[in-house]
């Protein structure tokens, strides 16, 4: 039911980015030119996310799958607005490296130990992908002072976890090479420069989906 959704999110569906799935299955044979993905809406980011959530990076290692190399990632739960409340996710992607052999997914996300992200994730088999490739992964800024110098230090005494959360600072995961086309109209999760996770929030509030 939900592979449809899948497809669609990461961009797969339409004929003007039929590439992509090239650049997937052969990533080190073409052009970063080849590589085209879907620019996702902020509205598309959000109603096709069947997680949304602030986690903590756990850990990230390549695997064999399929006969390919996919890179799984555990996160664990801070704080949820959609899906599972608490508890550990098993994000998976394409690419990465293994037994000496590099498979380069144009486009995805990449995750590093220790990192804390918002993710719009969808379900796929026994994980979850991330809506939009690296569309739906942002990094949370976690120092004191946002990128224009205001100081964050009081949001701890006046505010609530999830408050403090949606005024934070967040930038999209690494495009690695990625040209982005847009299929439909804006505004956009990408279109340069960081975001609150306010905006990225939209309406959307607690709950499964």
């Amino acid at each position: 039911m939900h592979s449809d959704r899948g497809i669609r999110s990461a961009g797969w569906g339409r004929p003007a980015i039929a590439a992509l799935v090239m650049v997937l299955g052969i990533g080190l044979a073409l052009p970063s030119s080849a590589s085209v993905i879907e620019k996702i809406s902020l509205a598309r980011l959000q109603d096709d996310a069947q997680v949304i959530a602030v986690a903590r990076v756990l850990s990230s290692k390549s695997v064999t799958r399929g006969g390919t190399i996919q890179t799984e990632t555990r996160l664990a739960i801070d704080q949820s607005w959609r899906g599972p409340k608490d508890g550990t996710l098993l994000v998976r992607t394409a690419g990465g490296q293994k037994n000496g052999l590099t498979l380069i997914a144009r486009g995805e996300a990449r995750f590093s130990p220790g990192q804390l992200v918002l993710v719009f994730l969808y379900r796929s088999g026994d994980a979850w992908r991330p809506v939009g490739m690296f569309q739906g992964v942002w990094l949370l800024d976690e120092s004191e002072q946002d990128a224009g110098g205001m100081d964050k230090t009081h949001l701890t005494q006046d505010a609530g976890p999830i408050e403090r959360a949606r005024r934070s600072l967040v930038w999209p995961s690494n495009a690695n090479g990625a040209h982005l086309i847009a299929l439909e109209e804006g505004p956009y999760a990408v279109d340069g420069g960081p975001r609150r996770i306010s905006e990225l929030l939209g309406n959307v509030t607690g709950g499964s989906r």
